[in-house]
């Protein structure tokens, strides 16, 4: 179980505080929408993912609802966005903007996936 003091996640602990599936996991990472940098995997050959991953997931959760689930724009967008995760993670009070663009269009807005990533977060470490 993943304590506050703990600093990665296991693969079945990142589904279960997304709220997804292994699988829905294994495909972020084939597809590049989890960076690389995002996870490591042990001896054991077992993913250890950063707490900044839930919100990944969680952005991208929340683009497929407003663009579909098989739509490649939310995949495009995470992409662009995720060199900028980091740091927008690292300021937890500050609202986050995404900016991206996507083909002939730039896209702005904000996203709750920071706040929601936290709350689970937070929750499963206290479960």
């Amino acid at each position: 179980m993943l304590t506050m003091r703990s600093s990665q996640l296991t693969k079945p602990e990142l589904a279960d505080v997304v709220g997804t599936t292994e699988t829905q996991i294994d495909q972020w990472v084939r597809d590049g929408v989890i960076p690389a940098h995002y996870y490591a995997r042990g001896e054991d050959r077992a993913y250890r993912f950063a707490p900044v991953t839930v919100a990944v997931c969680e952005l991208m959760l929340e683009l497929q609802s407003v663009y579909g689930v098989t739509s490649p724009r939310p995949k495009e967008i995470v992409k662009q966005f995720a060199p900028k995760l980091e740091l927008a993670w690292q300021q937890p009070d500050s609202a986050v903007h995404v900016a991206v663009t996507a083909g002939p269009y730039e896209l702005r807005g904000t996203t709750s996936a920071f706040s929601t990533a936290r709350k689970k977060l937070s929750a499963f470490a206290t479960a």
